[in-house]
């Protein structure tokens, strides 16, 4: 086994389709330490939200087995934003989506309305949004702040909190 790659077996990794992008059969797809990756015995350690959901704590370990199942959850990007998407309607999701929307509507609002005045809220409004960072409770804790620093900066914020 070349040095490094014992490192990879057990590795947590960035939760949606990052260990079915890993374990893709397109050598550009995969960093670098996993196309001389030959043993296959690397195991990723997950947690997903659905399972969290019906209260098991710990991450699950996914080995060579399920490298297709994977592969072909990859193949499933395609359906995001779609009405066949399985994951579309989870609140996570519709999140997102309310936050895209939202700062969307905010720079064109900034935008229209921008003089020397309200450059220096309209450059601040704008990279808030790099603040809304992380994985469930993580991002949501983040939208928080995100909200908060809006506010602070004169910025309505009522569509975000709609459920």
């Amino acid at each position: 086994m070349e040095k490094g790659l014992k490192s990879l077996r057990g590795v947590d990794v960035t939760p949606g389709d990052r260990p079915a992008r890993l374990t893709s059969t397109t050598p550009r797809s995969a960093p670098v330490p996993l196309r001389s990756c030959v043993d296959g015995n690397l195991t990723y350690k997950l947690h997903p939200p659905t399972l969290e959901a019906v209260g098991r704590k710990k991450k699950i370990g996914l080995g060579p087995r399920s490298h297709t199942a994977l592969r072909v959850l990859a193949k499933g990007k395609r359906l995001r934003g779609t009405r066949w998407d399985p994951f579309g309607y989870a609140g996570m999701r519709r999140l997102e989506r309310r936050l895209a929307a939202h700062y969307e509507q905010m720079v064109l609002r900034l935008a229209r309305d921008l003089d020397e005045s309200t450059y220096d809220t309209a450059v601040a409004a704008a990279a808030a949004a790099d603040m809304v960072r992380g994985y469930e409770d993580v991002k949501v804790r983040n939208v928080d702040n995100y909200v908060t620093r809006l506010r602070g900066l004169g910025i309505e914020t009522v569509e975000l909190l709609d459920t």
